[in-house]
């Protein structure tokens, strides 16, 4: 229910037979580290039906993005 989050959500719906382009992954890094910055409260819910591969992916992502880790790789362990 979108109304939960005041309808402030962004769907970067992924296809499942395929990989995310490095395009649809640099905008939903992108938008999401925009999200956490606006506000200290502000979080971010990736949701996946499966909850493997895609999911990870753009996680991974998010947190190399961010500069939390040096490679991607890492944002997996």
């Amino acid at each position: 229910d979108k109304g939960l989050f005041r309808n402030q959500i962004v769907d970067f719906t992924l296809s499942r037979a395929i990989s995310p382009s490095l395009k649809n992954l640099f905008e939903a890094c992108q938008s999401m580290l925009a999200w956490l910055l606006l506000s200290r409260t502000n979080v971010i819910v990736v949701q996946c039906k499966n909850g493997l591969s895609r999911s990870g992916l753009v996680t991974a992502c998010l947190l190399r993005y961010c500069e939390l880790f040096d490679s991607t790789y890492e944002g997996f362990n």
